[in-house]
């Protein structure tokens, strides 16, 4: 089964890049995800391209692991968003060899979000990146999959993908079926976690499951096994593993084992089980 795995910054967000890069290099990942920008003021990010000496230790730290840098986050929309101001942030993942940047709506106007991220697209192609744009249920113009890739379409450029994270997937309530049916060249990669099975039945209950309640692969409700079998062989997963109590009470190397380690299992009891031929 072949999955290749991307250390999720979430998972070891108290780490900043070089210390993350480490780590992921000692557990057995390949790729990392950094966080460069906080998806919130009160959030943590990692702003590399304002900070020369950490992304000098960063790079540094890539080329003696041989770690590569897989995707970049976040890069929220909002209606006053100048889309210039992420050209920074989309320099620095370039020269740090990323391929793929995620993108978030904070907007509440559809066609004026659709505009903006046609721009936004436009600027990562600029630097070789795809735009990989997040559906939740708390984002009332990307709430889903379905509406996700309506967006896609309607924006209609070729570096624009949809990321799927399980957890968001599962409370959207939608079928394998329909991640199936997602064309494979709109899919680059997706955040792999596991939560428990009931949905949240508040808005503020989803976004505190989603932010601070995740769970490790095969710990929780979800059927990670059925969904790995609707995904494209080949299929990047990045293992994002947010957690307040495992931040509290596990050291951040140990976080990123026990998900390495609990990401392999399902895919091999899936394997085993003959979920994906």
């Amino acid at each position: 089964m072949n999955h290749p795995l991307i250390l999720g910054h979430l998972t070891v967000l108290d780490q900043p890049p070089p210390a993350a890069i480490r780590i992921a290099h000692e557990v057995g990942f390949k790729k990392v995800g950094l966080r460069l920008q906080a998806s919130r003021p009160e959030a943590t990010g990692y702003s590399l391209q304002t900070n020369p000496t950490l992304f000098e230790d960063t790079v540094k730290t890539l080329r003696d692991t041989g770690i590569e840098v897989f995707d970049v986050d976040v890069c929220k929309i909002g209606p006053t968003t100048e889309i210039k101001s992420f050209e920074p942030f989309l320099a620095t993942a370039a020269k740090l060899g990323a391929k793929s940047a995620l993108v978030t709506c904070g907007d509440s106007e559809r066609a004026r979000f659709e505009d903006q991220l046609g721009a936004y697209c436009d600027l990562a192609a600029k630097y070789g990146i795809t735009a990989d744009l997040e559906f939740m249920l708390f984002t009332p113009v990307v709430p889903t999959l379905s509406v996700a890739l309506d967006v896609i379409a309607s924006v209609n450029r070729a570096n624009l993908g949809v990321m799927v994270d399980t957890i968001h997937f599962n409370r959207t309530g939608e079928s394998l079926d329909d991640l199936r049916t997602v064309p494979r060249n709109r899919l680059n990669y997706i955040h792999f976690t596991d939560a428990r099975r009931d949905k949240p039945d508040t808005m503020e209950g989803l976004i505190e499951d989603s932010r601070a309640h995740r769970m490790m692969p095969g710990d929780g409700g979800l059927d990670l096994p059925a969904i790995v079998q609707a995904l494209p062989d080949g299929l990047p997963l990045c293992v994002e593993i947010s957690n307040s109590v495992l931040d509290r009470t596990m050291p951040a190397l140990e976080r990123a084992r026990l998900a390495f380690h609990k990401t392999q299992a399902v895919l091999d009891a899936a394997q085993k089980k003959g979920i994906k031929k």
